[in-house]
């Protein structure tokens, strides 16, 4: 039995990884300060990926959680 996920995604035309700051809980570890930290710092010390494309849209989830563009694999499966 598989599962089926209906995801929407919306496009953030005004945030980038440049400049979308949000206040950062998990990165640098406690008892650290927390920060406000642009979604590519954050990518660049949690996962060490360096964004080819900082001035391109976010995509925000169900949740309002918003991933850059080119660290999402989407999975499009024909029925």
């Amino acid at each position: 039995m598989a599962l089926n996920w209906i995801l929407i995604l919306n496009s953030s035309l005004d945030a980038t990884p440049r400049n979308h700051h949000f206040l950062n809980m998990v990165v640098p570890r406690p008892p650290a300060r927390r920060r406000y930290v642009s979604v590519q710092r954050y990518f660049e010390e949690k996962y060490q990926i360096t964004l080819n494309n900082p001035h391109s849209p976010l995509l925000r989830d169900l949740k309002g959680c918003l991933y850059p563009i080119e660290s999402v694999w989407i999975r499009i499966r024909l029925l």
